[in-house]
C-alpha cells in the first residue's frame, strides 16, 4: 500500500512505568514489531508465526520501525539512533552515524532512504542498498523532515526547512531523483504555515496538506493534489478539508476530517464519508480497518458493511484476513493482539501493570 511512510512507535511515559508502543505490521509477511519502553530505554521485539523475538535496544522516541514492502526485513533506529536493518541475512548497520531521523524503504525493498544530521546546520538525505553497500548523499539543507518514494522508485519527495537572512523561515516540498541531481520545489510556505502528510500515489501524483500555525499547533489543514510535481506545479485543492492518510494500490485516497473518514477517487472526487478514525487499507485495497467508539471495525472502502472485530485501537493488517491491534490501559487484557477475521483475538504482548 502507498501509505504514509513514518511509523512513530514511541510516546512519553512516566519514569518506571513500562509501555507498549503501537504495533507496526507487515501486511505481506504477517510479522508485527513493537517497542517495550521503560524510563529512558526501549527494546524492540518482533512477533512472527506466534514466536516473539527480542531484536535489541531501539530509539525511545521518534520514527522507530518500518517493514520492507516484501515483508522480509525490518528497518529501525537502534539505541544510538543509527539506522539498522534485520532480516533473513541477519542484522546490519546501514548508517553508522547517529542522529538518523525519518527513513523509508523503496517500493522494491532494495534500498532505504533516510535523513541524518551531519552538523548543527545541515541534514543530508541519503540512500543505501539494503545490504549496506552503495551509501550516497542525494541532497542536503538546513533541515529536512518527511520523505517519500515514488511508486516507480525513481524519485524522492521531501520537506526542507531553509532559514535565510532577513527573511521568513521557508518550508519547501521538493522532488529529487533517487540517484541524485537537481531538486524541484512545488510548494513553499512561511513561518505561519506548515506542511504535512506527504505521500505519492501509484500513478505518480503527490498529495500533501498545508495548515495554519495557531498557538504552536497546526489548524485547518487544506489538502492538495499535484500531478506534475517535477514541473513545479503545486496542484489543486481537494475538498473537503482534512488530513490525507493513505493511497490504495488502486489510487483511491483516504482522508481524516475530524471524527469522519472521507474516501476520494483517484481524481480527487468525494466517494463517501462516514464516522471513524485512523483508517488503514487492506492488502487488496478493497477494505479498510478503522476505529469507531473504542472498537476495531472492518468495512468496505466506502464504509458500508461494517463489522466490529474487538475493542481496541491502533489496528493494521497482517494479511488479507488478519489484523493486529492494541488494547491500551492497565486492564487484564491490555496489550497487543492478533486476530484472524472470524476468530478470537490472541494476545501476543501483555502490558505490564501500571
Amino acid at each position: 500500500m502507498f501509505a504514509p511512510l513514518l511509523a512513530v512507535l514511541a510516546a512519553a511515559t512516566a519514569p518506571g512505568v513500562s509501555e507498549l508502543s503501537a504495533p507496526v505490521a507487515s501486511d505481506r509477511g504477517g510479522a508485527v514489531a513493537y517497542l517495550r519502553a521503560e524510563g529512558a530505554s526501549a527494546t524492540l521485539f518482533v512477533v512472527r508465526a506466534g514466536r516473539t523475538t527480542r531484536i535489541g535496544p531501539a530509539a525511545r522516541t521518534g520514527p522507530v520501525a518500518q517493514w520492507s514492502p516484501d515483508g522480509r526485513s525490518l528497518a529501525y533506529r537502534d539505541g544510538r539512533s543509527r539506522l539498522v536493518v534485520t532480516g533473513p541475512s541477519g542484522r546490519r548497520v546501514l548508517e553508522p552515524m547517529p542522529l538518523v531521523g525519518s527513513f523509508a524503504w523503496s517500493p522494491r525493498s532494495d534500498r532505504v532512504a533516510y535523513l541524518v544530521r551531519v552538523s548543527a546546520g545541515e541534514v543530508e538525505l541519503r540512500v543505501v542498498l539494503a545490504d549496506g553497500s552503495g551509501r550516497r548523499r542525494v541532497t542536503s539543507d538546513h533541515d529536512l523532515l518527511a520523505l517519500a518514494w515514488s511508486a516507480d522508485g525513481r524519485s524522492l519527495a521531501y520537506t526542507a526547512i531553509t532559514t535565510e537572512a532577513f527573511s521568513d523561515v521557508l518550508e519547501d516540498i521538493r522532488v529529487v531523483p533517487a540517484e541524485g541531481g537537481t531538486s524541484v520545489g512545488f510548494v513553499s510556505v512561511g513561518s505561519k504555515q506548515v506542511t504535512c502528510c506527504l505521500a505519492w500515489s501509484p500513478t505518480g501524483a503527490i498529495v500533501y496538506a498545508v495548515a495554519d500555525k495557531v498557538g504552536g499547533a497546526a489548524r485547518s489543514p487544506v489538502p492538495y493534489l499535484t500531478r506534475a510535481p517535477t514541473r513545479g506545479d503545486p496542484g489543486t485543492r481537494l475538498l473537503p478539508r482534512g488530513i490525507p492518510v493513505a493511497f490504495s494500490s488502486r489510487g483511491r485516497l483516504l482522508m481524516q476530517r475530524g471524527d469522519r473518514i472521507v474516501l476520494l477517487s483517484s481524481g480527487g472526487g468525494t466517494l463517501a464519508s462516514f464516522a471513524g478514525s485512523d483508517p488503514a487499507w487492506s492488502p487488496t485495497g478493497d477494505r479498510i480497518v478503522f476505529h469507531r467508539g473504542g472498537r476495531v471495525v472492518v468495512a468496505r472502502a466506502d464504509g458500508t458493511a461494517p463489522r466490529v472485530v474487538a475493542p481496541g485501537r491502533n489496528a493494521s493488517w497482517t494479511g488479507v484476513d488478519a489484523l493486529v491491534f492494541q488494547r491500551t490501559g492497565c486492564g487484564a487484557r491490555a496489550g497487543i493482539h492478533t486476530v484472524v477475521l472470524g476468530g478470537e483475538p490472541r494476545r501476543v504482548a501483555a502490558a505490564r501493570a501500571c
